[in-house]
């Protein structure tokens, strides 16, 4: 990983107080202080966001586009993940988030939990071929879990599974699509996901998973939700162009939800850096040679709790799991 690398997560100086309590929480030994200051190895860091989740002072951050910088597209797309969604009760529906959408000036929706549909067929389709040696196969959905394997544990690297995750998927889908019917050049057309944390975002300007991302840039989850419910009062009326997915798309917002998807059964999920942490380094030591597959993610709960979302990660879950029960029911 080279020193040039593009990360989010950011120390701001002039906060910092050189308490080493993110030098002491970061899985990948990536923080260093000097001169009284935390300082990042850019080599070392994955963009977990563990130090902004530990830093008293609030000097370990994670930087975002501008909205302004939709102006320099024709059209604008934004991919809606499950995540985005769990920070509402489901009294507010997907129609007022939707709208909201539309008014802060994107053009078209995409909701995320089509393409992980999509994309847990694939991994249960492959999970069930797959004749390789080794054992389990490791998910790729979470950009921080990938950099972890390649900073700690590169020896796993041919265990991750060769599927998109879901968000990139569903950007290469969405651009060609748009570019088709509106019969723009790919260049004039920005697509834009509402990320839960800094990993996500850090993948855009320098993916682990793809070459030439389809993705032109993203927000926080925080800044979304704060936008949305700002203006929640002053809602237009204008057309919602939207494309949605079904609740089991959406249960990939929290720690399971990948593996329910799909309908794996020799499958375990663990979530939080330090269990991710361990996980790996079990499968490193080859300790669980006969299972199928491993949901892993960074953030505790999954998505929800990523260090840019606005709820508390247990409120999100419930407001989630209350939302996908409401999808059911009708």
């Amino acid at each position: 990983m080279a020193d040039q690398y593009l990360h989010s997560v950011r120390i701001l100086r002039d906060v910092c107080h050189g308490c080493t309590n993110c030098l002491k929480s970061c899985p990948t030994e990536a923080i260093r202080v000097r001169n009284g200051k935390a300082m990042i190895l850019p080599s070392r860091c994955i963009d977990c966001g563990t130090c902004i989740r530990r830093c008293t002072y609030h000097a370990a951050t994670a930087g975002s586009d501008n909205m302004e910088m939709l102006k320099q597209y024709k059209y604008n797309i934004v991919l809606a993940a499950p995540s985005l969604y769990a920070q509402f009760p489901e009294k507010i529906s997907a129609g007022v988030i939707w709208q909201s959408l539309h008014d802060l000036g994107f053009d078209e929706i995409f909701d995320v939990g089509l393409a992980s549909e999509y994309i847990a067929m694939e991994i249960a389709d492959y999970v069930k071929n797959y004749t390789g040696k080794r054992k389990p196969l490791i998910s790729a959905t979470c950009p921080a879990v990938l950099r972890l394997i390649q900073v700690k544990f590169p020896e796993l690297i041919k265990q991750i599974v060769p599927i998109l995750p879901p968000a990139e998927a569903a950007a290469i889908y969405i651009k060609s699509k748009a570019a088709r019917e509106h019969k723009l050049a790919k260049a004039d057309i920005g697509v834009w996901f509402i990320a839960p944390c800094p990993s996500k975002g850090a993948n855009i300007r320098q993916p682990v998973d793809v070459i030439h991302p389809e993705i032109d840039g993203y927000f926080s989850v925080k800044e979304i939700y704060t936008r949305i419910m700002k203006n929640m009062s002053n809602l237009g009326s204008g057309k919602r162009n939207v494309t949605t997915g079904s609740s089991y798309g959406m249960c990939w917002g929290s720690a399971g939800g990948e593996i329910a998807s799909a309908g794996l059964v020799n499958a375990i999920s663990v979530n939080g850096i330090e269990e991710a942490y361990e996980a790996l380094e079990q499968i490193s030591m080859n300790k669980m040679p006969t299972l199928d597959y491993l949901e892993c993610n960074a953030c505790q709960g999954g998505c929800i709790g990523g260090p840019m979302v606005a709820e508390n990660k247990f409120v999100a879950e419930s407001n989630l799991k209350r939302r996908i029960a409401v999808m059911r029911e009708h």
